[in-house]
């Protein structure tokens, strides 16, 4: 039914997760012509353009995102906006978007490990440390689910310092 937002925004999400995202914008559009200023379907449309590589695109939704609602999924939004600067070459504005993302979800592996890429690329080397540090101080205080969970980060983290930070 072209009125069932829900089933749309589900049928979405499922396809995200399958690395399906033309797919799910088809869906996010459709939905979004009832909806225009809904923030889950902002963020998802953000998300399948950011997996799409269309990081231009994927900034305007995830910006109107956390504008409507700053608490969305834990700042998700933060995370996948940061991820598109970066790939943008804007350093300077990943590391704020990677921070503000970190706000919310302080115990990211993940969150920490970007961060600290970051701040390299903007020639930042000590604070690109200082995040690492934070990763590693992060790690050792996660419970075991969460560690296993965040495991190939902490892998990545540690190949990091090995070779260079």
């Amino acid at each position: 039914s072209p009125a069932n937002v829900t089933a749309r925004r589900d049928l979405a999400t499922v396809y995200l997760q399958r690395m399906r995202p033309g797919a799910a914008l088809t869906l996010l559009d459709e939905a979004r012509k009832r909806f225009p200023d809904d923030p889950e379907l902002l963020y998802l449309t953000g998300l399948a353009h950011a997996r799409r590589r269309e990081h231009d695109k994927a900034l305007d939704p995830l910006v109107k995102a956390v504008e409507l609602d700053p608490r969305l999924r834990f700042g998700e939004p933060y995370l996948v906006a940061a991820d598109s600067l970066r790939a943008l070459g804007r350093s300077e504005e990943a590391v704020d978007a990677y921070e503000r993302f970190l706000e919310s979800n302080s115990s990211s592996i993940e969150g920490h490990f970007k961060l600290a890429l970051a701040l390299e690329d903007a020639k930042d080397e000590a604070g690109a440390k200082r995040s690492l540090d934070e990763a590693f101080a992060t790690w050792r205080q996660l419970p075991g689910f969460q560690r296993r969970k965040q495991l190939g980060w902490w892998l990545r983290a540690w190949a990091k310092r090995l070779t260079g930070v």
